[in-house]
């Protein structure tokens, strides 16, 4: 083969590999021509963003603002119903029931006095109005004195002093003698009937002035608890303290029936009070 063929084969070998080199280069397209590569992502990243607190609550319940939201009157009245609870005084078994001792005074007064009276006791009355509020002004609200008050049960045959001693009783010790003093205060008006029926029903209206419904007064002239108790501090007042009528007293060892004066409850006092440490 001639130098001049060689020369031309080697040119054509050339060329041909130049043409597949520049047909490599235009059909890859580099990465990092138009498009960065993205960095590595961490782990916080790849989780999904959480919602605050906030967003969750209103994402989960939507409606709870509407829901919160109360008329001023529905807040005003809630707010009024648990203070009245809280001012409520604590109730024991017996107050609950009514069989319980009823008094005014500290619990721990040094001088007792018991009264033993009668609703339908005019006599009573005129103690309540005359003698009492003295009695309290004067020992009473100082802490010397407690007053203990019971009622005459009435017989089976004449019931009809229990009916609003009873009525009372189950308002509760806190509304039991406000309750009482509006009983002696009109005894001339609800004491007018002619038959036992007529006067239940005249002691019922004052219970429901109390708020007392028809089937809450029934209940309480059945409560069978409360009237025994009463029949047995009255048994314990005739063998004990010869209660024969009312008003009866009890101060110390001393006695005093009917509504009589001031003077003679202080004169029963004075050997008592006298006995008090002095301040």
């Amino acid at each position: 083969m001639s130098r001049n063929v060689l020369i031309a084969l080697g040119l054509v070998v050339v060329a041909a590999a130049g043409f597949g080199i520049w047909q490599t280069t235009k059909t890859r397209a580099p990465a990092t021509a138009t498009e960065p590569a993205k960095p590595a992502q961490t782990e916080a990243q790849k989780k999904p963003a959480e919602a605050k607190p906030e967003e969750k609550k209103a994402e989960a319940k939507p409606d709870e603002k509407k829901a919160d939201e109360k008329k001023p009157e529905e807040k005003k009245a809630e707010e009024k119903k648990a203070e009245e609870k809280k001012s409520e005084p604590p109730k024991t078994a017996a107050a609950e029931d009514g069989s319980g001792e009823m008094f005014i005074g500290k619990a721990d007064a040094p001088i007792t006095i018991i009264a033993y009276e009668s609703l339908t006791c005019p006599h009573c009355a005129a103690f309540h109005t005359g003698a009492l509020p003295k009695l309290k002004e004067k020992y009473v609200d100082k802490g010397t004195v407690k007053i203990i008050f019971r009622e005459w049960p009435g017989t089976s045959r004449e019931p009809w002093s229990r009916f609003p001693a009873m009525m009372a009783r189950c308002l509760g010790p806190d509304r039991y003698f406000s309750m009482i003093d509006l009983m002696f205060k009109d005894q001339d008006k609800w004491m007018k009937a002619e038959t036992g029926q007529q006067l239940l029903d005249n002691v019922a209206a004052y219970g429901r002035l109390a708020g007392m419904t028809k089937d809450q007064f029934d209940a309480c002239m059945k409560n069978e608890k409360m009237l025994r108790a009463m029949a047995d501090r009255w048994r314990e007042g005739v063998e004990k303290h010869g209660v024969e009528g009312t008003p009866h007293f009890v101060i110390g060892d001393k006695r005093i029936s009917g509504n009589r004066p001031i003077e003679e409850f202080e004169q029963a006092l004075k050997p008592l009070v006298d006995k008090l440490p002095k301040n």
